[in-house]
């Protein structure tokens, strides 16, 4: 029986194969506000109420420019003035995506400054009970997809908003959001808190650890098929 013994040239592959492992580990989910950073920029939402203010609208905070798209535009409302049988508290902006509707329908938002999180309560016109999903990615290269729950109170049902919150790992930042609804509901935003992308990334001495284990994993493997030999 002929055994064929680990090689060198086999290092490449593994290290391809240890990298797949960590394909879903470029960012974890933020369950609530008390998961951001106390330092975050907030971008709270101003403008006329009530207004279409097209697609797609632009807002800026702490030197970063956040660009809003969906079908068929947004508008600034105000709980309590313009903005009804909502869990929001009277007084809070919020963006309204007027064509967040049909299903399968979708709302992004572009960072012009790639971000380390971002969090921000929302709400969908589901009434009642609803789930929102979001997903995060670094360019193209797509960071994870979570879901939210959260209740409309529109029809006499209990109220809680979903909150859409998400950290890039170690080596990645986040650059756009995208929301999306199977349901076929209007969104409302909320004020968005974001932080400055990190500058971190893996220190050089990593993947030296990385490629010194698997040789020793490799040399373990060839002591062991020799013994069997």
């Amino acid at each position: 029986m002929k055994i064929r013994f680990f090689s060198w040239t086999s290092l490449p592959v593994l290290a391809l194969l240890a990298g797949s492992f960590s394909a879903h580990a470029q960012s974890t989910q933020i369950t609530s506000p008390a998961g951001l950073s106390g330092s975050d920029t907030t971008l709270t939402f101003s403008g006329p109420l009530g207004t279409n203010l097209g697609n797609p609208v632009n807002f800026a905070a702490g030197g970063n420019t956040l660009t809003f798209s969906n079908t068929n535009g947004f508008e600034v409302d105000q709980a309590g003035s313009n903005y009804f049988n909502t869990a929001f508290a009277n007084g809070t902006e919020i963006l309204y995506g007027t064509g967040f509707e049909g299903s399968g329908g979708t709302a992004t938002i572009d960072f012009s400054t790639a971000v380390s999180q971002v969090g921000f309560n929302a709400e969908e016109f589901a009434n009642g009970p609803y789930t929102m999903t979001f997903s995060a990615y670094d360019g193209a290269t797509w960071l994870g997809t979570y879901t939210a729950n959260g209740s409309d109170p529109d029809g006499g049902f209990n109220s809680n908003l979903s909150f859409e919150g998400v950290q890039a790992t170690a080596g990645f930042d986040i650059t756009s959001i995208v929301l999306s609804d199977a349901d076929g509901n209007n969104l409302g935003i909320g004020p968005i808190s974001y932080a400055a992308a990190s500058s971190v990334t893996p220190e050089p001495g990593s993947f030296g650890l990385l490629f010194t284990g698997l040789a020793g994993l490799g040399e373990m493997i060839r002591r062991k098929a020799l013994r069997r030999s």
